[in-house]
């Protein structure tokens, strides 16, 4: 487990009244806990970690499908686990915990395999796992779709309703310190590799004119591609 060591921020003011419309300030936090999120949970070190945050996207929470994630107290959960067709150990599945008070709800019509959408105060937060390039998973066995298909989907839908949205996750994506755009932000990243996931993103975040924020100058957290 690695401390993401992202600084503490103002905490926002939880008013349920909150609209759409209204400026307000998200600490945001995506982490792939490879499913360790409930042998964690009861850790007070690791509790303290997440309620630092309002917003919690997890990757990997190795849920079957008839499992309920633990909750966090003062949080909203929402999870989406992997379909297994079988009873082997199950993996993928991705997870989102909104804190109280931010009108937190599901947006299904944007959801597909290992992919979840929530909508928090009327922004779209796609939280998505990407089985990585060389897996030996056949994922034709849990879905007709592949994940890497349904997300970009997902942000295509997103953007022909002219929704703001924010793609979170593991992609499984190495794009070295490339950006999608020249004119967008300096990427400096210590991966310097590129594999076909990344070349995908770079097209897709260009073609949907997407900024990554992943590895940019001022950017809080650790990012590792």
């Amino acid at each position: 487990m690695t401390d993401p060591s992202v600084p503490t921020t103002p905490v926002p003011n939880h008013n349920n009244d909150t609209s759409a419309n209204t400026d307000f300030c998200l600490n945001i936090i995506s982490w792939n806990l490879a499913g360790r999120y409930d042998s964690n949970v009861l850790l007070p070190e690791f509790e303290a970690i997440l309620m630092k945050f309002d917003v919690v996207l997890i990757q990997e929470t190795h849920l079957y499908e008839s499992e309920l994630l633990q909750a966090l107290e003062g949080f909203t959960s929402f999870s989406r686990p992997q379909r297994s067709s079988s009873l082997d150990s199950p993996w993928g599945g991705v997870a989102t915990l909104v804190r109280d008070g931010y009108n937190a709800k599901i947006r299904e019509e944007f959801c597909g395999p290992d992919l979840l959408t929530v909508e928090v105060n009327g922004t779209l937060f796609f939280n998505s796992y990407i089985l990585p390039e060389n897996t030996r998973t056949d994922w034709n066995t849990w879905t007709d779709v592949h994940p890497r298909e349904a997300l970009q989907d997902a942000i295509e839908l997103a953007r022909d309703w002219d929704l703001p949205f924010i793609v979170m996750g593991d992609l499984n994506a190495r794009i070295a310190s490339k950006s999608p755009n020249p004119n967008h932000l300096t990427r400096l990243s210590p991966d310097c590799q590129q594999n076909t996931w990344g070349r995908w993103l770079l097209e897709l975040c260009d073609r949907n004119n997407l900024c990554i924020l992943n590895g940019c100058e001022g950017i809080p957290g650790s990012h590792n591609k």
